[in-house]
């Protein structure tokens, strides 16, 4: 990340859910420091399973005596010791969405409070709120993450000036930020937080009302039994609205990728089976049935070659334009794949003339990194010229490379003698896609037999 974030939670018993919210911090923050109030379940064991986790453990309290901006000012404290361009003030039950990433990347420096809107979830993890209601002690209730108030989650580290709680608070008023963030504030709707609280077994028990009840009681001497009705009141499922959550919110995705990313860069590649369907490589399979192989150029291992056949078929240009290998390889490279061009290419390889191969030996396509998709529209056998790559990778300056072509292709002789043991050959099924880094050392071994047809997305970031 560009600026150093440290994240501030304040937490009790919350074994639950703080795993999912750790591992996401963890995505974007320095450091992140819990300060624990004596749970009684796994939230310390989750807690300390995190290196970048720095858990903190209050003394024991009365039980009605909350104790939330003193638990908060002692965060603080803490995360001052980091010297932290940011402060992320947040809640173990809350998650921010994936596009804080590039929030905090894109972050205007000049503002030194940002809140930021709420999603409560309602029912699953599925679903939010966005109703409004009004209670009987006539308060109005938007669930709304467009109406309802925003917390103010991230305050920025102003030099030679210390931010503080009123630690005389048992709840913090406004929620999450200290009495004294110096202007300007501001708020943004480019990312978000999702609540987990309302899905929560203590809060859909009913304890949760309790102990704000008992808390504002000891507190300031409410009538335990007037405020525990005005929690309940807030809660009620009266008009209830609910609304999907945007799958964009959610993790998974970013996960699922980092996942890859580590997979390309230890194994060279990655391969998504059975990704496209039958239906959809026939499609192409039927086009490519139609060409006339004379008026398509050869590669250097003598297989057909048509450069932009998105050009000419619908499914090849839906092939290219798949936005998750983009992702992918934005990830991977660091920066946009496509970032000058891209091109989806027709490969066809016969066997009916002898040593044939795509790419025409051991190769790598760049010296530095490069990123592709390949697509099986046949089925492909160690007999039909399957896609081949060293394995844990190896790049073209660990090989003697033959003389010409700019150091980028290597004998067999070469590979066999110092990498046979390393060779990976991916054979696979109709509809299989490999991802893969070719400034590895790759080749598609000789065919000999039948056919094999491939899609390659070939992503431009410099031009050639």
């Amino acid at each position: 990340m560009k600026h150093k974030i440290v994240a501030c939670i304040p937490c009790k018993n919350e074994e639950w859910v703080i795993g999912k919210t750790l591992k996401v911090l963890s995505e974007i923050c320095y450091k992140i420091i819990v300060n624990d109030d004596n749970s009684t379940d796994k939230t310390q064991e989750i807690c300390r399973s995190f290196p970048k986790v720095d858990l903190m453990i209050r003394p024991p309290r009365k039980e009605a005596d909350r104790q939330g901006a003193l638990q908060r000012q002692e965060l603080l404290d803490k995360a001052y010791e980091y010297n932290p361009d940011y402060f992320f003030f947040i809640d173990a039950d809350e998650i921010p969405t994936p596009d804080i990433i590039d929030f905090f990347e894109n972050i205007d420096k000049d503002i030194v409070l940002w809140t930021l809107p709420w999603i409560h979830l309602w029912q699953d993890e599925e679903h939010y709120r966005i109703d409004s209601t009004v209670t009987e002690h006539g308060v109005g209730i938007h669930w709304d993450p467009d109406k309802m108030y925003r917390k103010g989650y991230i305050v920025k580290n102003v030099p030679d000036f210390r931010l503080k709680y009123d630690i005389k608070q048992h709840r913090v008023r406004p929620s999450n930020q200290p009495i004294n963030c110096p202007e300007p504030h501001s708020t943004t709707d480019s990312t978000r937080i999702v609540h987990y609280s309302r899905i929560r077994p203590y809060f859909i028990s009913g304890q949760s009302h309790r102990d704000r009840a008992m808390w504002d009681k000891f507190e300031k001497g409410a009538n335990y039994d007037y405020i525990l009705k005005h929690h309940q009141m807030c809660a009620t499922e009266k008009g209830l609205k609910l609304k999907e959550v945007n799958p964009e919110w959610k993790w998974n995705e970013y996960f699922r990728i980092s996942n890859i990313i580590n997979e390309i860069n230890t194994k060279s590649y990655y391969v998504l089976k059975n990704y496209y369907s039958t239906e959809f490589c026939d499609t192409i399979l039927r086009e490519v049935a139609k060409l006339n192989l004379n008026n398509i150029p050869k590669g250097e291992g003598g297989d057909y070659r048509y450069m932009t056949y998105e050009k000419l078929s619908k499914n090849a240009k839906e092939f290219l334009e798949n936005p998750f290998f983009l992702k992918v390889g934005n990830k991977l490279l660091g920066h946009p794949a496509d970032k000058k061009t891209k091109r989806c290419q027709l490969g066809i390889l016969l066997s009916n003339n002898q040593n044939k191969c795509s790419g025409g030996g051991w190769h790598v396509d760049n010296h530095g990194p490069q990123f592709k998709a390949l697509l099986y529209l046949t089925n492909v056998s160690e007999m039909n010229g399957p896609f081949a790559i060293l394995s844990p990778p190896v790049k073209s300056n660990e090989v003697l490379a033959l003389p010409g072509r700019e150091g980028t292709r290597f004998s067999d002789e070469e590979i066999q003698s110092k990498f046979g043991n390393r060779v990976d050959i991916l054979t696979g099924n109709q509809g299989d896609v490999i991802l893969v880094n070719t400034s590895n050392i790759h080749r598609g071994t000789t065919i000999k037999e039948s056919q094999r047809v491939t899609l390659t997305n070939y992503y431009y970031d410099v031009l050639d």
